[in-house]
């Protein structure tokens, strides 16, 4: 089952519709009285079924280490499906990742909850009520605390929206964040429509190439990327790289150049992560350090 059948997946602002974006050329031009924004949770989609009693993953496969979670939404949220992130505030994703899927109780990990649907709404796909009144429902649940239950921190729209997205990621726990139109209904699939916008964090390093790979499918004779490094460890960078730059990278023309490379974080083994070229520093000698 595809992971868009089930739940609401915010894109990238470069993901949007043409149309979307032709109207709105720039994400620092949304407006405050019409969007809000969220920390994008480093964790694992839960989707929350209080009438199927249930917990999903966004591939459909059950859940059975938040039996705590579910108890307190059914609770406080009847007939409501609930969407939101399996996360706990001193773990990486690696960890979270595979607690959530243990088949027996880890009362350790939340559900950080950000949206909600009426169950019959959530089968059919579509929900009517826009965001704002769907986020009130979520809002009269904090009045009452329960074990397993945190909420998504909701402010005002900002136009530097991706300084605040860089800062969560620095802080760790995070990876990005996520902008949500007010007046916006749920359906379920990709986000392209200007609803829900991911805003991945943007950091950058000159590192020195030290290796290529070979390609594989349309790329098989050229490289399917790079290898930088960075304080010792090695990463692979196949994104950004137009078809002539492969060409170069697999007879070697990118060896000991300075490439800027942007990721969304380095994660426990030193690897940057969704690494992918910017470019080439012919004004760097010494990579970053």
């Amino acid at each position: 089952m595809s992971q868009y059948e089930l739940n609401q997946a915010p894109k990238a602002y470069a993901e949007q519709s043409a149309k979307w974006r032709k109207e709105n050329p720039s994400i620092a031009l949304l407006s405050s009285d019409d969007y809000v924004q969220q920390p994008k949770y480093d964790g694992c989609l839960a989707i929350i079924d209080t009438v199927g009693q249930q917990i999903l993953t966004r591939t459909g496969a059950w859940v059975l280490s938040m039996p705590h979670v579910l108890d307190a939404c059914t609770v406080l949220f009847p007939g409501k499906v609930l969407f939101g992130e399996a996360w706990r505030f001193d773990a990486e994703f690696k960890v979270i990742s595979g607690e959530f899927r243990r088949r027996i109780p880890q009362p350790q990990l939340s559900a950080v909850l950000y949206d909600c649907v009426d169950h019959a709404d959530w089968k059919a796909g579509f929900s009517p009520e826009p965001y704002s009144i769907r986020h009130a429902v979520l809002n009269e649940g904090r009045e009452y605390p329960r074990q397993g239950l945190l909420y998504a921190s909701t402010s005002p729209y900002d136009t530097r929206v991706q300084g605040y997205a860089n800062a969560l990621v620095a802080m760790g726990g995070y990876d990005g964040a996520v902008v949500r139109r007010l007046a916006a209904p749920w359906s379920n699939g990709a986000s392209k429509e200007g609803d829900a916008i991911k805003i991945k964090p943007t950091q950058s390093l000159d590192l020195k190439v030290v290796d290529w790979f070979p390609g594989k499918g349309k790329y098989i004779g050229a490289a399917g990327g790079i290898v930088v490094e960075y304080r010792g460890v090695r990463t692979e960078v196949g994104t950004g790289l137009t078809d002539k730059e492969r060409g170069a990278a697999a007879r070697g023309e990118f060896a000991g150049l300075i490439v800027e490379v942007e990721f969304m974080a380095i994660n426990h083994t030193g690897k940057l992560r969704e690494p992918r070229l910017k470019g080439i520093r012919h004004d760097k000698a010494q990579p970053d350090e």
